[in-house]
């Protein structure tokens, strides 16, 4: 009597090595790109935001028309840049702090979560 071979099942699906490889990667690349920062420990302010007693910029962020987010976006600033200082508020619903920089033609607010004053 012949002797009865086995076929191989082919298995149905993605090999697990497959997706822990993908998995792998998508941590490595967003672990790289992601960075945490803390809203009320910024760091030092550069030297130029503290000679002219500007609003450095922290994290990206709106700028608003009005001190709070009620209000319009009228730009962005970016991480590293330094504004002029023209004022600031506490708003009373939001329960923080807004400064009022110099933002091209006019003036426009940034909150102090995503900005550090520097005045000498």
């Amino acid at each position: 009597m012949p002797e009865k071979t086995r076929k191989r099942r082919k298995r149905k699906g993605t090999p697990w090595c497959f997706l822990l490889l993908c998995a792998l990667a998508f941590g490595i690349s967003f672990g790289l790109s992601y960075r945490y920062t803390a809203v009320h420990d910024q760091g030092t302010v550069p030297a130029e935001a503290a000679a002219s007693g500007g609003v450095w910029i922290t994290q990206n962020c709106n700028i608003r028309k009005g001190p709070g987010t009620a209000f319009e976006v009228i730009g962005g600033g970016h991480e590293g840049e330094i504004f002029e200082y023209a004022g600031q508020t506490e708003t009373a619903g939001e329960d923080s702090l807004w400064y009022s920089i110099y933002f091209e033609d006019g003036t426009g607010w940034v909150s102090e979560a995503v900005a550090q004053l520097s005045l000498d």
